[in-house]
């Protein structure tokens, strides 16, 4: 079962980043999963981003403060490339999806290797679906590593929710409670606004 979010930003801005405070505490209990999710808009770029720690880059990082402390340190994880090779192989050219998976095979200048190939991708917006829905369903590794520098890494698999969560409907919630909504306003003001009328 999905809860609501801990908190969500939709008005992100890299150039404002800024702590949130919960107004109440969050309780994690064993075998619960905190999901990172980051939407990113690269549709004034002209070329492919990729992931990375520079400003050109995209990157997904929370900082949570919890309590009581326990060892662990740091977490990160990364989506599978396998998720991708079906993607690749039914869009790429097929000298670029052979020079991809040279490229997957060596690990050597992943990230520029990344770019230029799927740089010759027109991206239509079935494409950036399709990639996106890729990553998402697919597995990736985690890259864990407590305090005292001992590490771990496993491979999950993709995050399966059985009862997502639905945020409540808050136009809704407002008119239950006897709040008026837009169109109604409209008319009790012009209501209001035809009977000064009609006085003078």
């Amino acid at each position: 079962q999905e809860l609501p979010p801990v908190d969500q930003n939709m008005q992100y801005d890299f150039n404002f980043q800024q702590t949130n405070f919960l107004t109440r505490p969050v309780n994690v209990l064993p075998g619960d999963i905190l999901q990172v999710i980051c939407t990113y808009n690269t549709t004034g770029v002209n070329n492919v981003t990729v992931g990375g720690l520079s400003t050109y880059d995209e990157m997904c990082l929370s900082f949570p403060v919890y309590y009581p402390r326990i060892e662990l340190g740091v977490c990160l994880s990364v989506y599978d490339w396998n998720n991708y090779i079906p993607f690749a192989q039914s869009n790429l050219a097929p000298a670029d999806f052979q020079a991809l998976g040279t490229l997957l095979q060596t690990g050597s200048n992943l990230y520029s290797g990344i770019k230029s190939i799927f740089g010759t991708l027109a991206w239509t917006q079935q494409q950036q679906r399709d990639f996106q829905a890729a990553g998402m369903n697919g597995n990736f590794s985690a890259f864990c590593s407590a305090r005292n520098g001992s590490s771990l890494r496993k491979k999950d698999p993709a995050i399966v929710v059985k009862c997502a969560y639905s945020a409540p409907n808050t136009c809704q919630t407002l008119a239950s409670r006897g709040a008026m909504t837009l169109p109604a306003m409209g008319s009790f003001l012009m209501t209001i606004f035809s009977i000064i009328v009609n006085f003078f």
